[in-house]
């Protein structure tokens, strides 16, 4: 599977993020990029269907869910993209039929599957255009995870591949984020610098 890469916006896509292209910090040239993004998403729960939700309406070009949950009733009043409907349903599977809806351009892949070494070892074997992405320095990983293992596994991987690793985390009425890059920052560590275990 390959995607070919945006290099100037339709009239459509003018239209549709103006707002956006009208901020200094966005322009043309950051909708464009934002077009060519990848972004693989750990996670799709409380914070991660709303970063995807999110990153979807702003016009990310490729997102890529990884979650083996299934849409349980207790997730609804935090987890807006699914319904009673969708219960039992992956989650990885309903949210990317929503988010299509919400923006037909983003090409969404799904993996119904835990983040495990083997699943990662995996990852760009499987996936060519995932790997040129990150060879083209147009991959991030969003930690949207709710346990230590899965978050240091992804460090880990990320700091291997030299991936930019966003961990979030919202617990009640707290949360934190931390935006790791070992390519641009290698001297501020990583998240297992910080969190040992």
């Amino acid at each position: 599977m390959t995607f070919a890469t945006t290099d100037t916006l339709t009239k459509q896509q003018f239209i549709q993020y103006y707002r956006q292209i009208l901020l200094p910090e966005v322009a043309e040239l950051g909708q464009q990029k934002l077009l060519n993004q990848h972004l693989i998403i750990i996670g799709v729960g409380g914070l991660g269907t709303h970063v995807a939700q999110q990153l979807t309406a702003a016009g990310i070009g490729h997102l890529y869910l990884v979650d083996d949950d299934k849409i349980e009733s207790s997730n609804l009043p935090r987890q807006i993209l699914f319904n009673p409907e969708s219960i039992g349903q992956y989650k990885v599977s309903h949210a990317a039929a929503e988010l299509i809806k919400l923006n037909p351009d983003v090409k969404v892949t799904t993996y119904a599957e835990r983040f495990s070494k083997d699943f990662s070892e995996s990852l760009f074997a499987g996936n060519s255009a995932l790997k040129q992405a990150n060879e083209d320095e147009r991959l991030i990983l969003l930690d949207c995870s709710d346990n230590m293992p899965t978050r240091q596994l992804l460090n880990h991987w990320c700091a291997r591949h030299f991936i930019p690793l966003v961990s979030a985390s919202v617990s009640a009425f707290s949360g934190q984020l931390m935006l790791i890059d070992g390519k641009s920052t290698p001297e501020a560590g990583c998240y297992q610098c910080v969190f040992s275990s």
